[in-house]
């Protein structure tokens, strides 16, 4: 995943060597993937940690966003 500089968007790129350029084998990840990810992400880390909250923080631990898992994952439907 890489992040581009001036629009801020997210892209799964291929990795090379350059940490200046990104790959031209590259697609923009769409926001309901990057959601995907991050609900991918939450469930695993409460289910681990036995909590249903997430404290995401800065590098100084200053708290940015709190993200609260709402239904586990026996309780959604498919």
């Amino acid at each position: 995943f890489c992040k581009a500089a001036l629009t801020g968007h997210i892209y799964l790129t291929k990795k090379i060597k350059s940490k200046d350029v990104m790959s031209q084998d590259r697609r923009l990840v769409e926001d309901h993937e990057a959601i995907g990810c991050f609900e991918a992400y939450l469930r695993r880390y409460c289910e681990e940690n036995g909590t249903d909250t997430l404290n995401v923080t800065n590098s100084k631990g200053e708290v940015l966003f709190t993200a609260t898992l709402k239904k586990q994952e026996d309780e959604t439907e498919n």
